[in-house]
């Protein structure tokens, strides 16, 4: 695997937690524990090519699919 999945992934990270006032570490531990690493990296031919606004839609929509709780908890 090349380097781009993962530097795509770390972007997706950086965007999902400015828009989700989150740190770092606890969307890398919703993504982890959710599977959403796995389908960033999954699918990171496709997404990559979207906004990042898009993808964050894109993230949001997977975690609903699993009744996964978008954001943090207030």
């Amino acid at each position: 695997m090349t380097s781009a999945p993962i530097h795509f992934l770390i972007l997706c990270i950086e965007t999902y937690k400015t828009q989700h006032r989150m740190s770092g570490g606890e969307v890398f531990g919703l993504f982890d524990r959710y599977g959403v690493t796995d389908f960033i990296i999954k699918f990171h031919d496709v997404l990559h090519i979207e906004s990042p606004d898009s993808v964050v839609a894109q993230i949001d929509e997977f975690m609903k699919h699993k009744n996964v709780p978008i954001g943090r908890s207030p």
